[in-house]
């Protein structure tokens, strides 16, 4: 029985049925992974019939059933799902990539600023220290502390005529003072 009286089944397959189902497998089929496809077969099959029934119905072709085999995809097919796949793999490395170097620069972020906190601490600590040492000394203890520290030796300045002892003149004394 002939669906349309002045075409035949035949070029009613090649020139709607077929077109039809190549765009709807065509549109559906990449959209999913290849792994979601083969295990959800029997779902991915339902939404192909519906989408079928949907589209050739308006040609006045009733689907009754629609089957999904295995048969092989093209070249241009596999080509297109594998890069497609390597390039969602690739993306998703990348986020992992950046994320890692994300977390990388906020560690090295809050490492310099504890570093910067335990300078400054530091050198807080320096301050009072030299702080404390200097209203501590007086110029008794430290002439106290250098005659601890010499060694008998006067301090030697070269000059043309030889080396001279540096003496120094001026230094203070309490004892020499006359008494008024």
């Amino acid at each position: 029985m002939l669906l349309f009286p002045n075409r035949s089944n035949e070029e009613l397959t090649a020139r709607i049925i077929t077109p039809v189902l190549e765009e709807i497998v065509k549109a559906r089929i990449p959209a999913r992974s290849l792994e979601k496809n083969l295990i959800e077969r029997t779902e991915l099959k339902q939404e192909l019939e519906t989408k079928a029934k949907q589209r050739l119905d308006s040609y006045g072709i009733v689907v009754t059933d629609l089957s999904v085999l295995n048969d092989t995809a093209s070249d241009e097919f596999t080509k297109a799902t594998e890069e497609k796949q390597i390039a969602e793999q690739q993306a998703i490395s990348a986020k992992i990539v950046a994320e890692q170097e994300l977390q990388k620069a906020d560690y090295e972020s809050k490492k310099a600023a504890k570093e910067a906190e335990a300078m400054i601490a530091r050198a807080r600590g320096q301050a009072e220290a030299q702080k404390l040492l200097q209203t501590s000394l007086s110029p008794e203890i430290l002439q106290k502390q250098a005659i601890e520290k010499w060694d008998g030796k006067f301090p030697v300045v070269m000059s043309s005529n030889g080396a001279l002892p540096f003496i120094n003149v001026n230094a203070p004394t309490n004892s020499s003072e006359p008494k008024k």
